[in-house]
């Protein structure tokens, strides 16, 4: 898990292959560029009329009531305390140092004013503040999401020196019929809470259409078996994610090997980092077979013509003015591969339907 999106980066990265652009290739393309047998080694599962299970659009209570929250907060004021131990809803000025390792970390120095348990800083960080005492140097441990943004930092243990140098409480206006008709465009608490139920319905259903072919592509996958992995290619995959995260641990951490960095900032045994990296390219090449074999199911192939084409409008995707100027950066392998993934989108999502996660 805490290797995915190093993974993901050097995908990537890894494609950028170069190759002579514009040069004629015959017979079907996906089929020149992968040479798999696809029906020995993929059990293709349902790709039609897959049903994946959302939430309910229409909002909780809970929800609603966080909305009216906002509005409230954003009217409150911030008023000074005697109190100086920090409680959970304090809003508290807090400087900060962080230490991997004992070593000071520039990109973790900072100051700021903000409220606890709205989760501006990761859960773990905001939990160990609560209880300090104010005007007094505290020293926690911190130890970060598994799915944190920056790869290096997922599931890492870092050292924070803290000082939280004052306490304030918010008070919130009340929240009446008063209230609504002066701060919105409403004239009571019961017109307010149905247009937020409303809003919330709309952005809900917006979400779970924008969220919907990962949800199908996912449950496609899932439904699918690979019964063997293509050796060479799985090689590739492995070899090149060892040399993209190696560049990381020297280059940008410094360090003299691999085995360091997976120890010290990764904080990984070895074989459980072999582990991940084993999974993760399994994981990736298993999305790779599972197009190939949709395309090959529905008689599709791809033409020279037809890869010109439709590479045209990948390349403008991608920002590039024409084709072949995307194909001095890109392997026309994975133009390909995008090429088929747009495929299988037209093929799969117009037929997919959502039910409701009880």
């Amino acid at each position: 898990m805490r290797l995915k999106k190093i993974l993901l980066a050097m995908l990537a990265v890894v494609t950028l292959l170069s190759m002579a652009a514009c040069e004629k290739v015959d017979g079907n393309l996906y089929e020149v560029y992968f040479d798999y047998d696809l029906d020995a080694i993929v059990e293709l599962g349902q790709y039609k009329n897959v049903v994946v299970e959302t939430r309910d659009p229409v909002p909780t209570e809970e929800e609603i009531q966080e909305s009216i929250h906002l509005l409230l907060d954003e009217h409150s004021k911030l008023q000074g305390t005697d109190r100086t131990i920090v409680e959970e809803g304090d809003v508290i000025y807090l400087a900060y140092t962080g230490y991997i390792n004992g070593e000071f970390q520039q990109d973790m120095v900072g100051s700021m004013e903000f409220e606890l348990g709205r989760g501006v800083l990761i859960p773990d960080f905001e939990r160990q503040l609560i209880g300090l005492e104010k005007d007094k140097d505290h020293m926690i441990t911190v130890v970060f999401p598994e799915d944190y943004f920056e790869p290096s930092l997922q599931s890492a243990k870092v050292n924070f020196s803290v000082k939280i140098s004052s306490i304030k409480d918010k008070i919130y206006p009340e929240y009446n019929d008063a209230f609504v008709a002066e701060k919105t465009d409403y004239n009571t608490t019961e017109e307010y809470y149905e247009h937020v139920k409303k809003t919330l319905t709309e952005q809900n259903k917006q979400a779970i259409s924008k969220n919907l072919w990962n949800l199908v592509w996912e449950k496609v996958q899932n439904d699918s078996n690979i019964t063997e992995y293509p050796k060479a290619t799985l090689d590739e995959y492995r070899a090149n994610s060892l040399e993209y995260i190696t560049n990381i641990a020297i280059n940008t951490y410094k360090m003299e090997t691999l085995l360091e960095y997976v120890s010290t900032i990764l904080q990984m045994d070895y074989n459980a980092f072999s582990k991940q990296i084993e999974e993760n390219c399994k994981s990736m090449l298993k999305e790779e077979l599972v197009t190939l074999a949709i395309i090959k199911a529905e008689g599709i192939s791809l033409d020279w013509d037809t890869y010109k084409e439709k590479g045209k409008q990948i390349a403008k995707d991608y920002g590039y003015t024409t084709l072949g100027s995307m194909e001095k950066d890109y392997d026309r392998k994975d133009i390909v591969m995008s090429i088929a993934y747009k495929e299988i989108i037209s093929i799969v999502l117009p037929s997919a339907s959502t039910t409701i996660k009880k």
